[in-house]
């Protein structure tokens, strides 16, 4: 009776698994994740903190460098990475109070089933931990508490709502001796975040201030039209633009009417969600409003619903809250269907092209240089080679507050060019060299989604 039950779950799974496996396969990785990747199997953890080169807490890293020591093949973090997702659907469909039609419909909403599943960061494993603290939080607080200390090491929106759910384990035990262990251990876990991810360059802080903009008050309603609508413009440079946007950016404030409505859909968890949304929303204002980061205030939402419905299995029988809950993931279900469709038909990444030519034609054995550096990151990655940048010397990654965009680099670049006589050079097609009597272009590659192109020569 109970596989009959579920029947319709298992069968949700199973699609889930099939479409998230061919959405994987037709990922090419982009520079971020190259980044992530060739950080992870090239560097000592330890060295990394120290140069604080990502700014971000290490357990992403760290499993990585697990991964590194057994593989340089970039795949395997791809497979990894779609493993949590598929943990992530499963305790969705089998654990979450949603009814059924939810559950289904919300693993193959836009995060669930592409950018939390293709895309390989580490905030895919922050919402596994999340769900899975969800799921073991009342019969076991005690492992809950200690997946919440690893979320805290995720990415720094995990450590927000990693203090959210330690409350929440907190309030779960009796014991008084216990809790105060449990305060000390989760506050010096705090501490050992801050110090990791905190940044050590001067440079990034004054970023943020002379970069300050009074657009920037705009920011906070993208991110939560990104977090509720994230509906892609349809081009093949898809990723991280906004449908409405298009026609004007006064769109964003029907995510402010989203965030609203999702208040009024709570109750007794209505005001931790405002209280933790405003960091994640503090976040998107000062650094970015990328829809990874964006995509935690929904996670928030999912949290916090799953807490009602936890207390209270009526919540959802209000009809506007029912209907506006599916409204949201309907959305999410045709912005996936968007996201899906541009993967499959175009290159996420130019990296892998320009890998595969190298790799084909014999030319892996030459030097590379390449500039600016982090749009060619995935070349280095797929190559499992290290590169040659303008301000490096040979090198696998890059350093966040050093050379992270150089565009600016072409007279260094010229003058790199004597030094690797009969190498390959590797430029974006936006950087203009003074120095073409030097090389000879070989091959221009198509833009990609992520709009990587690049121009591959030959050093003279």
């Amino acid at each position: 009776m109970e596989f009959k039950k579920n029947l319709p779950l298992i069968f949700a799974f199973s699609i889930f698994f099939i479409v998230g496996l061919f959405t994987v396969f037709h990922h090419e990785i982009q520079r971020d994740e190259a980044q992530t990747w060739m950080m992870g199997i090239h560097v000592n953890l330890w060295q990394q903190h120290l140069d604080n080169y990502e700014r971000t807490p290490l357990l992403w890293y760290s499993i990585l460098h697990v991964v590194g020591k057994f593989t340089h093949n970039v795949v395997y973090m791809q497979l990894l990475h779609f493993a949590i997702a598929l943990v992530t659907a499963f305790l969705i469909l089998f654990y979450s109070p949603f009814n059924k039609p939810i559950r289904i419909m919300m693993i193959f909403g836009y995060f669930f089933s592409f950018e939390f599943l293709a895309i390989s960061r580490n905030y895919a494993i922050g919402i596994m931990l999340i769900f899975l603290i969800l799921a073991l939080f009342k019969k076991r607080p005690i492992i809950a508490f200690v997946l919440n200390l690893l979320l805290a090491n995720s990415n720094i929106i995990g450590t927000i709502i990693s203090v959210f759910l330690f409350i929440l384990i907190f309030r779960t035990t009796d014991n008084k001796k216990l809790k105060i262990l449990l305060t000390a251990m989760f506050l010096l876990n705090l501490l050992a975040v801050a110090y990791i991810a905190y940044p050590k360059q001067p440079m990034w802080v004054s970023e943020i201030v002379l970069r300050f903009d009074v657009r920037q008050f705009g920011r906070p309603f993208a991110a939560l039209m990104r977090a509720f609508v994230p509906i892609p413009e349809l081009k093949i440079a898809f990723y991280d633009s906004l449908f409405l946007n298009q026609f004007s950016e006064y769109y964003s404030a029907i995510g402010g009417i989203c965030f609203l409505l999702a208040l009024l859909t709570l109750r007794r968890y209505r005001f931790p969600f405002l209280v933790f949304s405003i960091p994640i929303l503090l976040f998107n204002f000062f650094l970015s409003t990328i829809i990874r980061h964006s995509a935690y205030i929904f996670i928030l939402f999912i949290v916090c619903l799953w807490l009602e419905l936890i207390e209270n299995k009526e919540l959802l029988k209000v009809k506007w809250k029912k209907t506006f809950i599916i409204l949201i993931i309907s959305l999410q279900i045709l912005a996936a269907i968007i996201a899906v469709y541009y993967e499959e038909r175009y290159n996420f990444s130019s990296g892998k092209d320009v890998a595969d030519y190298i790799r084909e034609n014999n030319l892996s054995n030459k030097a590379l240089v390449v500039s600016p550096f982090m749009p060619a990151a995935p070349i280095a990655a797929y190559l499992d080679k290290p590169v040659y940048g303008p301000n490096t010397n040979q090198t696998w990654f890059t350093i966040w507050a050093k050379d992270r965009y150089d565009y600016d680099a072409s007279i260094k670049v010229c003058d790199m060019l004597d030094r690797f006589k009969g190498g390959l050079l590797i430029i974006s097609t936006g950087l203009n060299l003074n120095c073409t009597e030097k090389f000879d272009i070989i091959k221009r590659f198509e833009p990609s989604i992520f709009e990587e192109d690049f121009i591959l020569a030959n050093i003279k």
